[in-house]
């Protein structure tokens, strides 16, 4: 997003506009993994304010999984736009 000039909203809604964002942006290519993104985020959401036990821990290493997956497809393609910005990653 900032690469293109944009960033989140801060507090409610902020992950809701990244995710439409990148569904635009990233189009079909990336469709499954961000419509499963879009889920988590309903599941966290939910098992933060409503009721917990939401997300077993199966779900939870698979998505953690995804998401690392998906963050290093997104670096090579910020790589490619601009090779002159190197996204540094902290290994959590």
């Amino acid at each position: 997003m900032f690469q293109k000039g944009f960033r989140p909203i801060a507090g409610e809604g902020g992950h809701w506009v990244v995710i439409e964002f990148l569904k635009i942006e990233l189009g079909e290519k990336f469709k499954s993994i961000l419509d499963f993104m879009d889920e988590m985020r309903k599941k966290r959401n939910r098992a933060t304010y409503d009721m917990a036990g939401l997300i077993s821990d199966t779900e939870a290493r698979e998505s953690v999984k995804i998401a690392k997956d998906f963050v290093l497809k997104i670096t090579k393609i910020i790589d490619k736009l601009n090779p002159q910005k190197k996204l540094q990653l902290v290994n959590r």
